[in-house]
Protein backbone atom coordinates (compact mmCIF):
# COMPACT_ATOMS: atom_id res chain seq x y z
CA UNK A 1 0.00 0.00 0.00
CA UNK A 2 0.83 3.18 -1.01
CA UNK A 3 1.56 5.97 2.08
CA UNK A 4 -1.64 8.35 1.25
CA UNK A 5 -3.86 4.48 1.68
CA UNK A 6 -2.07 3.55 4.55
CA UNK A 7 -2.64 6.83 6.58
CA UNK A 8 -5.89 6.47 5.44
CA UNK A 9 -6.38 3.52 6.88
CA UNK A 10 -4.77 5.09 10.25
CA UNK A 11 -7.31 7.56 10.31
CA UNK A 12 -10.28 5.22 10.03
CA UNK A 13 -9.00 3.06 13.07
CA UNK A 14 -8.71 6.05 15.12
CA UNK A 15 -12.39 7.45 14.18
CA UNK A 16 -13.45 3.77 14.96
CA UNK A 17 -11.77 4.40 18.63
CA UNK A 18 -13.28 7.14 19.04
CA UNK A 19 -16.76 5.93 18.19
CA UNK A 20 -16.50 3.43 20.20
CA UNK A 21 -15.01 5.55 23.11
CA UNK A 22 -17.90 7.90 22.65
CA UNK A 23 -20.49 4.73 22.65
CA UNK A 24 -18.90 3.20 25.60
CA UNK A 25 -19.01 7.08 27.52
CA UNK A 26 -22.84 7.25 26.53
CA UNK A 27 -23.61 4.03 27.49
CA UNK A 28 -22.15 4.67 30.94
CA UNK A 29 -24.14 8.30 31.18
CA UNK A 30 -27.38 6.34 30.28
CA UNK A 31 -26.22 4.40 32.95
CA UNK A 32 -25.66 7.34 35.45
CA UNK A 33 -28.63 9.21 34.82
CA UNK A 34 -31.28 6.29 34.79
CA UNK A 35 -29.88 6.25 38.74
CA UNK A 36 -30.62 9.94 38.81
CA UNK A 37 -34.09 10.39 37.25
CA UNK A 38 -35.25 6.30 37.53
CA UNK A 39 -36.27 4.11 34.39
CA UNK A 40 -39.50 5.83 33.30
CA UNK A 41 -37.84 8.89 32.36
CA UNK A 42 -34.90 7.50 30.53
CA UNK A 43 -37.45 4.79 28.73
CA UNK A 44 -39.68 8.22 27.96
CA UNK A 45 -37.06 10.56 26.84
CA UNK A 46 -34.43 7.93 25.58
CA UNK A 47 -31.17 9.31 27.58
CA UNK A 48 -28.92 8.80 24.17
CA UNK A 49 -31.32 9.88 21.76
CA UNK A 50 -33.59 12.77 22.79
CA UNK A 51 -33.45 15.50 24.49
CA UNK A 52 -34.28 13.93 28.21
CA UNK A 53 -34.06 16.89 30.17
CA UNK A 54 -36.58 19.38 27.97
CA UNK A 55 -38.72 16.13 27.97
CA UNK A 56 -38.99 15.56 32.06
CA UNK A 57 -39.46 19.80 32.50
CA UNK A 58 -41.52 20.16 29.82
CA UNK A 59 -43.70 17.29 31.73
CA UNK A 60 -43.54 19.38 34.85
CA UNK A 61 -44.47 22.43 33.63
CA UNK A 62 -47.72 21.15 31.63
CA UNK A 63 -48.43 19.60 34.76
CA UNK A 64 -48.06 22.93 36.53
CA UNK A 65 -50.54 24.61 33.72
CA UNK A 66 -52.97 22.11 34.60
CA UNK A 67 -53.28 22.80 38.30
CA UNK A 68 -52.80 26.25 37.86
CA UNK A 69 -55.70 26.08 35.10
CA UNK A 70 -57.93 24.00 37.50
CA UNK A 71 -57.58 27.02 40.23
CA UNK A 72 -58.25 29.60 38.01
CA UNK A 73 -61.51 28.22 36.86
CA UNK A 74 -62.62 27.60 40.41
CA UNK A 75 -61.86 31.08 41.00
CA UNK A 76 -64.06 31.97 38.04
CA UNK A 77 -61.39 33.89 36.85
CA UNK A 78 -61.26 34.34 33.20
CA UNK A 79 -59.10 37.21 32.62
CA UNK A 80 -55.45 37.33 34.03
CA UNK A 81 -52.55 39.68 34.20
CA UNK A 82 -49.24 38.58 33.23
CA UNK A 83 -46.31 38.00 35.75
CA UNK A 84 -42.87 40.14 35.35
CA UNK A 85 -39.88 38.11 33.55
CA UNK A 86 -38.04 38.34 36.09
CA UNK A 87 -41.04 36.69 38.41
CA UNK A 88 -42.10 34.25 35.71
CA UNK A 89 -39.27 32.78 34.36
CA UNK A 90 -37.54 31.26 37.19
CA UNK A 91 -40.50 30.46 38.78
CA UNK A 92 -40.83 28.03 35.76
CA UNK A 93 -37.53 27.51 35.64
CA UNK A 94 -37.74 25.68 39.21
CA UNK A 95 -41.26 24.45 38.84
CA UNK A 96 -40.11 22.52 35.72
CA UNK A 97 -37.67 20.67 38.47
CA UNK A 98 -39.92 20.27 41.35
CA UNK A 99 -40.97 16.11 42.01
CA UNK A 100 -42.90 16.64 45.41
CA UNK A 101 -46.47 16.66 44.89
CA UNK A 102 -47.08 19.16 47.86
CA UNK A 103 -44.35 21.86 46.51
CA UNK A 104 -45.96 21.60 43.27
CA UNK A 105 -49.26 22.53 44.39
CA UNK A 106 -47.44 25.20 45.85
CA UNK A 107 -46.30 26.53 42.85
CA UNK A 108 -49.68 25.95 40.96
CA UNK A 109 -50.65 27.88 44.06
CA UNK A 110 -48.58 30.65 43.79
CA UNK A 111 -48.87 30.76 40.03
CA UNK A 112 -52.39 31.01 39.71
CA UNK A 113 -52.94 33.70 42.55
CA UNK A 114 -50.09 35.89 40.52
CA UNK A 115 -52.63 35.38 37.72
CA UNK A 116 -55.66 36.65 39.64
CA UNK A 117 -55.68 40.32 38.50
CA UNK A 118 -57.70 40.96 42.32
CA UNK A 119 -55.27 38.83 44.35
CA UNK A 120 -53.79 41.12 46.67
CA UNK A 121 -51.03 38.99 47.68
CA UNK A 122 -49.78 38.16 44.40
CA UNK A 123 -45.87 35.96 43.72
CA UNK A 124 -42.86 38.29 45.00
CA UNK A 125 -39.30 37.52 43.88
CA UNK A 126 -38.29 36.09 47.20
CA UNK A 127 -41.06 34.06 47.38
CA UNK A 128 -39.52 32.27 44.05
CA UNK A 129 -36.19 31.98 45.87
CA UNK A 130 -37.70 31.07 49.40
CA UNK A 131 -39.96 28.30 47.38
CA UNK A 132 -37.19 26.41 45.71
CA UNK A 133 -35.55 26.22 48.43
CA UNK A 134 -37.52 24.12 50.18
CA UNK A 135 -38.14 20.19 50.52
CA UNK A 136 -41.45 18.33 50.91
CA UNK A 137 -41.31 18.23 54.99
CA UNK A 138 -40.63 21.44 54.60
CA UNK A 139 -43.79 22.95 53.31
CA UNK A 140 -45.57 20.19 55.22
CA UNK A 141 -44.25 22.08 58.41
CA UNK A 142 -45.31 25.71 56.86
CA UNK A 143 -49.08 23.82 56.24
CA UNK A 144 -49.37 23.17 59.73
CA UNK A 145 -48.30 26.34 60.54
CA UNK A 146 -50.33 28.16 58.37
CA UNK A 147 -53.39 26.42 60.21
CA UNK A 148 -52.53 26.76 63.15
CA UNK A 149 -52.10 31.03 61.91
CA UNK A 150 -55.36 31.16 60.50
CA UNK A 151 -57.60 29.16 63.36
CA UNK A 152 -55.95 31.35 65.59
CA UNK A 153 -57.72 34.44 63.98
CA UNK A 154 -61.18 35.51 63.95
CA UNK A 155 -62.78 32.37 65.41
CA UNK A 156 -66.42 33.71 66.47
CA UNK A 157 -68.06 30.28 67.68
CA UNK A 158 -67.49 27.47 68.89
CA UNK A 159 -68.00 25.16 65.81
CA UNK A 160 -65.22 27.59 63.67
CA UNK A 161 -62.78 26.67 66.68
CA UNK A 162 -63.68 22.93 66.20
CA UNK A 163 -63.65 23.30 62.66
CA UNK A 164 -59.59 24.79 63.09
CA UNK A 165 -59.07 22.47 65.31
CA UNK A 166 -59.72 19.08 63.18
CA UNK A 167 -58.26 20.67 59.68
CA UNK A 168 -55.26 21.32 62.26
CA UNK A 169 -55.38 17.37 62.98
CA UNK A 170 -55.94 16.58 59.39
CA UNK A 171 -53.18 18.39 58.04
CA UNK A 172 -50.49 17.29 60.30
CA UNK A 173 -51.73 13.58 60.16
CA UNK A 174 -51.05 14.38 55.92
CA UNK A 175 -48.14 16.49 56.14
CA UNK A 176 -46.00 16.05 58.90
CA UNK A 177 -46.46 12.99 61.12
CA UNK A 178 -45.15 10.34 58.75
CA UNK A 179 -42.09 11.65 58.13
CA UNK A 180 -39.24 10.65 60.61
CA UNK A 181 -38.02 12.56 63.85
CA UNK A 182 -34.63 12.86 61.98
CA UNK A 183 -36.47 14.51 58.56
CA UNK A 184 -38.91 16.27 60.86
CA UNK A 185 -35.92 17.96 62.74
CA UNK A 186 -33.98 18.88 59.70
CA UNK A 187 -37.08 20.23 58.27
CA UNK A 188 -37.73 22.31 61.67
CA UNK A 189 -33.92 23.93 61.48
CA UNK A 190 -34.37 24.53 57.63
CA UNK A 191 -37.87 26.96 58.40
CA UNK A 192 -36.12 28.80 61.11
CA UNK A 193 -32.60 29.21 59.28
CA UNK A 194 -34.82 30.80 56.19
CA UNK A 195 -36.77 32.87 58.52
CA UNK A 196 -39.67 31.75 57.86
CA UNK A 197 -40.88 30.79 61.60
CA UNK A 198 -40.00 31.22 64.77
CA UNK A 199 -39.52 28.96 68.25
CA UNK A 200 -41.87 30.02 70.65
CA UNK A 201 -40.02 31.61 73.75
CA UNK A 202 -41.05 30.71 77.09
CA UNK A 203 -41.85 33.34 79.57
CA UNK A 204 -39.38 33.82 82.49
CA UNK A 205 -41.18 33.70 86.16
CA UNK A 206 -38.79 35.59 88.31
CA UNK A 207 -41.31 35.75 91.62
CA UNK A 208 -39.68 31.98 92.57
CA UNK A 209 -35.88 33.45 91.17
CA UNK A 210 -35.26 37.13 92.72
CA UNK A 211 -36.48 40.14 94.69
CA UNK A 212 -39.68 40.93 92.06
CA UNK A 213 -39.12 44.63 92.76
CA UNK A 214 -35.19 44.67 91.92
CA UNK A 215 -34.91 42.61 88.87
CA UNK A 216 -37.64 44.51 86.99
CA UNK A 217 -35.84 47.60 87.70
CA UNK A 218 -32.69 45.81 86.95
CA UNK A 219 -34.60 45.21 83.01
CA UNK A 220 -36.11 47.92 82.88
CA UNK A 221 -32.24 49.92 83.01
CA UNK A 222 -33.14 52.11 86.48
CA UNK A 223 -31.13 49.65 88.47
CA UNK A 224 -27.05 50.09 88.77
CA UNK A 225 -25.35 48.33 86.04
CA UNK A 226 -22.28 46.77 87.78
CA UNK A 227 -23.27 43.24 89.80
CA UNK A 228 -22.05 44.67 93.32
CA UNK A 229 -24.58 47.25 93.19
CA UNK A 230 -27.50 45.34 91.67
CA UNK A 231 -26.86 42.52 94.75
CA UNK A 232 -26.92 45.14 97.33
CA UNK A 233 -29.78 47.35 96.27
CA UNK A 234 -31.75 49.37 98.67
CA UNK A 235 -29.78 47.72 100.98
CA UNK A 236 -31.08 44.09 100.54
CA UNK A 237 -28.82 41.23 99.40
CA UNK A 238 -29.91 39.53 96.11
CA UNK A 239 -29.90 35.55 96.19
CA UNK A 240 -27.05 34.90 94.44
CA UNK A 241 -27.81 31.67 92.64
CA UNK A 242 -30.81 33.58 92.09
CA UNK A 243 -28.86 36.06 89.62
CA UNK A 244 -27.22 32.86 88.44
CA UNK A 245 -30.31 31.41 87.30
CA UNK A 246 -31.95 34.20 86.19
CA UNK A 247 -28.85 34.66 83.96
CA UNK A 248 -28.97 31.00 82.51
CA UNK A 249 -32.68 31.87 81.41
CA UNK A 250 -32.02 34.95 79.71
CA UNK A 251 -29.06 33.05 78.01
CA UNK A 252 -31.95 29.98 77.23
CA UNK A 253 -33.54 32.36 75.99
CA UNK A 254 -31.13 33.89 73.45
CA UNK A 255 -30.09 30.12 72.05
CA UNK A 256 -33.78 29.62 71.28
CA UNK A 257 -34.50 32.87 69.69
CA UNK A 258 -31.51 32.28 67.31
CA UNK A 259 -32.23 29.09 66.56
CA UNK A 260 -29.24 27.60 68.32
CA UNK A 261 -31.52 25.51 70.63
CA UNK A 262 -34.95 23.74 70.47
CA UNK A 263 -37.52 25.01 72.83
CA UNK A 264 -38.71 22.43 75.72
CA UNK A 265 -41.66 21.03 73.64
CA UNK A 266 -38.98 19.46 71.39
CA UNK A 267 -36.10 18.69 73.88
CA UNK A 268 -35.27 14.99 73.90
CA UNK A 269 -33.79 15.11 77.61
CA UNK A 270 -37.67 15.70 78.62
CA UNK A 271 -38.20 11.76 77.44
CA UNK A 272 -35.39 10.26 75.47
CA UNK A 273 -37.69 7.55 74.11
CA UNK A 274 -40.56 10.07 73.21
CA UNK A 275 -40.06 9.13 69.03
CA UNK A 276 -43.13 11.98 68.76
CA UNK A 277 -41.69 14.89 70.35
CA UNK A 278 -41.71 16.81 67.23
CA UNK A 279 -45.82 15.44 66.08
CA UNK A 280 -47.04 18.78 67.01
CA UNK A 281 -44.61 21.34 65.94
CA UNK A 282 -46.98 24.16 66.37
CA UNK A 283 -46.55 24.04 70.10
CA UNK A 284 -42.95 25.16 69.71
CA UNK A 285 -42.50 27.08 66.34
CA UNK A 286 -45.01 30.06 64.67
CA UNK A 287 -44.66 31.74 61.75
CA UNK A 288 -43.25 35.17 61.24
CA UNK A 289 -44.12 37.58 58.69
CA UNK A 290 -41.95 36.80 55.91
CA UNK A 291 -43.86 32.74 56.32
CA UNK A 292 -46.93 34.14 56.47
CA UNK A 293 -47.01 36.41 53.46
CA UNK A 294 -45.52 33.31 51.68
CA UNK A 295 -48.20 30.94 52.67
CA UNK A 296 -50.75 33.80 52.45
CA UNK A 297 -49.58 33.51 48.72
CA UNK A 298 -49.27 29.87 48.33
CA UNK A 299 -52.99 28.90 49.04
CA UNK A 300 -55.78 27.54 46.89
Amino acid sequence: MDEETVESAKAVQEIAKTTSKAIDAGSELGGFLVKIFGESVADAAGLLGGDWLHFYRRERVLLLANKSNQRLQKRGIKQTVPLPPKIALPLLENASLEEDDNLMDMWANLLASSLDPENEYPAQKHHVDILCQLSGPEAGLLQVLWEKSVSSEAMSDERQIEEGVKKLEETKVERWRHYNVATQKLAIHNVTRLRLAAFELEPINTDDTLLLDTINNYLSGRAAHTVQELVYTDGRKLNPAGLEQLIHKIQMQFLVSNGSLEPNPFQQWIDPEDSDRYANPEEGMHLIPTGYFLMKACQP
